[in-house]
């Protein structure tokens, strides 16, 4: 009898307890707190992230130009010491000198096109680590300017780039001479420049000249289709005209 009236006893504060939870529930799904699965809050995040546009993505051909302006340079000051070598490096010299030249020129004929201040030009130009060759700006009016052309434009900087790489590592077979003037106590104390005649008695290197004549024929094509370029997108530019059908 005792352990009857215990369990109903059990029992009704049970009923109590299931009653008390079912009233004290909340009736409108609006005010129930749910929690999002966690793949839904981070579905959410990135659909809620801002999409990416493409075209606002620097290419960074400013700063490319800049540094083949400066490897122009760097080679050219090679040049400059070993062409009193022979004759042959000497016209070799004048082949990547024009290049040199045209590439230059078509350069500062393309930043004419987004700069008005010419003084900047010349200063870019005279100095391949300007600061104008890491403008922002600057770099957002050459990619407006070019629009579908800026690829072109980078592959024709990157086949330059490549070209005079491989004329830069050329240089290596005048080491010779280099490691000869450091052997000798008088030459060593002077320029390389004012050795190379006395040097080239002593020392006889292979100059592969077809490997620089290879590439100084890159950049003459590349010289071309820069210059193809610059003035498709330079005729870009002027208004269109348009002839009045009779």
């Amino acid at each position: 009898m005792r352990l009857r009236r215990l369990s109903l006893n059990c029992l009704r504060n049970l009923f109590e307890i299931v009653r008390t939870f079912i009233t004290s529930a909340p009736t409108s799904p609006d005010s129930c707190t749910q929690i999002p699965h966690p793949w839904t809050r981070n579905s959410e995040a990135i659909a809620n992230q801002p999409r990416m546009d493409p075209l606002s993505v620097s290419y960074g051909i400013l700063p490319m130009v800049g540094n083949s302006v400066n490897v122009y340079k760097s080679v050219r000051a090679k040049f400059k010491i070993f062409c009193h070598y022979s004759a042959e490096v000497e016209r070799i010299r004048k082949l990547f000198g024009a290049q040199r030249d045209y590439f230059l020129n078509e350069i500062e004929l393309v930043l004419r096109l987004v700069l008005q201040d010419q003084d900047i030009v010349k200063a870019m130009m005279k100095d391949p680590v300007h600061t104008e060759w890491h403008a922002h700006s600057l770099e957002k009016k050459l990619e407006a300017l070019l629009e579908r052309n800026l690829m072109s434009l980078i592959d024709i900087v990157n086949d330059i780039n490549d070209s005079i790489s491989t004329l830069q590592k050329a240089f290596k077979c005048f080491a010779p001479l280099e490691e000869e003037q450091k052997r000798d106590q008088q030459l060593k104390r002077k320029p390389l420049k004012d050795c190379v005649r006395k040097l080239r008695k002593r020392v006889t290197i292979t100059f592969e000249k077809k490997n620089f004549e290879d590439q100084i024929d890159v950049l003459e094509k590349s010289n071309s289709a820069l210059r193809r370029l610059r003035e498709q997108v330079s005729e870009l530019q002027k208004p269109a005209s348009y002839t009045a059908g009779k």
